[in-house]
């Protein structure tokens, strides 16, 4: 990052695909039983 601030698209790009592996996760977890909020 060359002094700016405003993320790039790659990096959205990423954490877009982060949020949705954790929303994966979390319903695996709801699957056994595990509530994910109370980790």
């Amino acid at each position: 990052m060359e002094g700016t601030l405003l993320p790039t698209l790659e990096e959205l790009a990423m954490k877009q695909q982060q949020r949705q592996q954790a929303e994966q996760l979390a319903e695996k977890l709801r699957a056994l039983g595990i509530n994910p909020e109370e980790l």
